[in-house]
C-alpha cells in the first residue's frame, strides 16, 4: 500500500505535468497569434490597399 507522502508526490508530479503542458500551449498559441499577425502586416495587398486609401 502506498505511503500518505507517496501519493502526495504523485498528485504533485500530475499537477506540475499538467501546467507544464498548459504552458507550453499557451506558447505555441501565442507564436501562432504571432506569426499570423505579422504574415498579415507583410501582406503586400494590404499594405497597397493602406496606401491607396489614405
Amino acid at each position: 500500500m502506498k505511503s500518505n507522502t507517496d501519493s502526495r508526490k504523485a498528485e504533485l508530479n500530475l499537477c506540475k505535468g499538467i501546467i507544464e503542458i498548459s504552458m507550453i500551449s499557451l506558447i505555441g498559441l501565442c507564436l501562432l497569434t504571432l506569426t499570423h499577425a505579422l504574415s498579415q502586416i507583410m501582406n503586400p495587398q494590404i499594405w497597397e490597399f493602406t496606401i491607396r486609401n489614405f
